[in-house]
């Protein structure tokens, strides 16, 4: 399992990124939370394990320009379950609200299954979800 919760903008060896590659060719899970996805950003691979880019200059994906992703801190956030009956979200109250950071702007891959949206107004609606990196 690997977790990214904080930001690393450093460059990483190609060591660590072959690690990360095997992890997820091996099935393992992968988190990103919070500021993780901004982790790595100038490695295109992390983009594709994580299904998602945050970006931090003008930028394509999909054949879409995106401009620079934005997020604002100390919001409340209104959460609304989208898989009540998945493991991950069973016994979880339908709706809730969350202080947290808001991202915006941001490349999310198709095909993702999605467990939280939102509705805040400065925020990617689809906050949380699963897939599957295999095969990867």
């Amino acid at each position: 399992m690997i977790i990214f919760y904080d930001i690393c903008l450093e460059e990483i060896p190609e060591t660590t990124k072959q690690h990360i590659i095997d992890v997820v060719q091996k099935g393992k899970p992968v988190f990103i939370l919070h500021d993780g996805l901004l982790t790595y950003n100038t490695w295109p691979e992390f983009a594709k394990i994580a299904r998602m880019k945050y970006f931090m200059s003008q930028q394509e994906a999909d054949g879409v320009s995106y401009g620079v992703s934005k997020y604002k801190h100390e919001q409340e956030i209104p959460i609304k379950i989208t898989d009540k009956n998945h493991f991950i979200t069973q016994g979880m109250d339908e709706n809730f609200i969350v202080h947290d950071e808001v991202y915006n702007d941001l490349w999310l891959s198709p095909g993702l299954h999605m467990l939280w949206e939102t509705s805040h107004p400065e925020s990617v609606a689809n906050l949380m979800y699963t897939l599957s990196l295999i095969p990867y």
